[in-house]
């Protein structure tokens, strides 16, 4: 049962970025209501290397378009919160949605070549690409296990109210089975973002409960 509701809260991530990856055709569009704090947008940094289908692509964006919220959301009977993180570079059209739960208060380390669905805490990242294909951690049940065979390291390396900072490197797959042949490969090298912490509009996200 958790594994069906992170799967589909991770869907519901992906249709907002397939909405903001097609708003690209105006420039005065933006993903965030941001009427509560005083017409003050905050940019977040993001960067990366992106390989798939023997090309490269360089994502790159400095846009109100990037940033991280916690939100509230139940695990089991319990209310925690949960970190998103979104970052979408207009140019290239790809937008990468990372979710971790419990949200962090301090600097750690995602480690993506151990199983996510542990007891200490649920990661997951998607690459969203402009034909919107989907590429994500490639996990999959097996028994009553789940197996997880992507590899690679999400860093924060700072984390406060306001602002999250970090670094990234992993492998993904367009498949929740790598094994399956047909299965595509991406990779992200070279990782980076500074993103503010900001309210979002709930007809998005849903409700943020800051701290």
């Amino acid at each position: 049962m958790k594994t069906i509701k992170y799967q589909i809260k991770t869907f519901f991530f992906l249709l907002f970025a397939f909405s903001s990856l097609a708003a690209c055709s105006s420039d005065d569009d933006t993903i965030i209501d941001d009427n509560d704090n005083d017409g003050d947008l905050v940019e977040g940094l993001a960067s990366a290397e992106i390989t798939v289908d023997n090309e490269t692509i360089q994502f790159s964006s400095k846009s109100e378009d990037n940033f991280a919220g916690v939100m509230k959301t139940k695990m089991g009977e319990e209310e925690i919160d949960q970190l998103v993180i979104v970052m979408v570079d207009k140019d290239s059209e790809v937008a990468i949605i990372s979710q971790a739960l419990p949200a962090p208060n301090s600097p750690i380390d995602y480690d993506l070549s151990k199983v996510g669905f542990g007891n200490d805490y649920f990661f997951t990242t998607d690459v969203v690409l402009d034909d919107s294909k989907v590429y994500s951690m490639g996990s999959y049940q097996q028994g009553d296990e789940i197996a997880l065979q992507s590899e690679g390291l999400f860093q924060i390396t700072s984390v406060s109210k306001d602002n999250i900072k970090g670094t990234f490197k992993m492998t993904l797959y367009n498949s929740y089975d790598p094994n399956n042949e047909d299965a595509k490969e991406l990779t992200i090298t070279e990782g980076k973002f500074d993103l503010p912490i900001k309210e979002i509009d709930e007809g998005d996200l849903g409700d943020l409960d800051l701290d």
